[in-house]
């Protein structure tokens, strides 16, 4: 069966909160739960970041989750660091993965994302390029098609007034559907409540 083009792909919101599709009573409820039940998981906030992102990826049936904090733009001040991730076919999905973000493609596709400024911010893939874009560039030709990945879902969360943020990806294997509205929503929700979590590890100061 083909993949279909979630419905709001003509004028697709970055702001899931500007989004008009509703969240079902069941959706609320699991939310609620995911972010009750990291509060108590056992261990350090470590083991509450992993609990909760993995959930979170059921939740909006991603396949890959990877949980970082970085710069926009990267400096030598804020390296990616603490990294979590799970969900891989293997290992060396995983490894050629993490190396294509340093490649020129990455730096080219990233010239489509949105600007990160001083408030969270999610997208889908279908909010900045069609599939058939997607499916032509660089990026995805060279690094995506050969390991079997193919679409994403992030959210930036800024953690200082300098660029630094914690940033979560989800992605989805060849042929599954794309993410839609209701998973950039349900995603956008859950990280947006979560500030201690977006800062555990790292040393800077709450934004003002």
């Amino acid at each position: 069966m083909a993949c279909t083009e979630p419905s709001f792909e003509s004028n697709p919101p970055l702001d899931p909160s500007l989004s008009t599709e509703k969240l079902s009573d069941q959706d609320v409820r699991a939310i609620v739960k995911l972010l009750g039940q990291t509060v108590v998981v056992p261990g350090d906030l470590r083991a509450k970041r992993r609990f909760l992102i993995s959930e979170l990826a059921k939740l909006i049936d991603a396949d890959v989750w990877a949980w970082f904090h970085g710069n926009i733009p990267d400096t030598a001040d804020h390296q990616p660091a603490q990294v979590l991730d799970g969900g891989w076919a293997n290992d060396e999905q995983r490894i050629k993965s993490f190396i294509s973000t340093e490649s020129p493609e990455a730096q080219d596709l990233q010239r489509h994302f949105p600007t990160i400024t001083q408030k969270q911010l999610t997208f889908v893939r279908a909010s900045v390029l069609t599939r058939e874009q997607w499916h032509a560039t660089p990026f995805f030709v060279k690094h995506r098609d050969p390991i079997g990945l193919d679409d994403f879902l992030f959210t930036f969360y800024p953690l200082d007034d300098k660029g630094a943020c914690s940033c979560i990806g989800m992605h989805r294997f060849h042929g599954r559907e794309p993410f839609n509205a209701r998973d950039a929503k349900v995603m956008h929700l859950v990280l947006s409540e979560i500030d201690w979590l977006h800062r555990d590890g790292i040393n800077i100061d709450r934004k003002s």
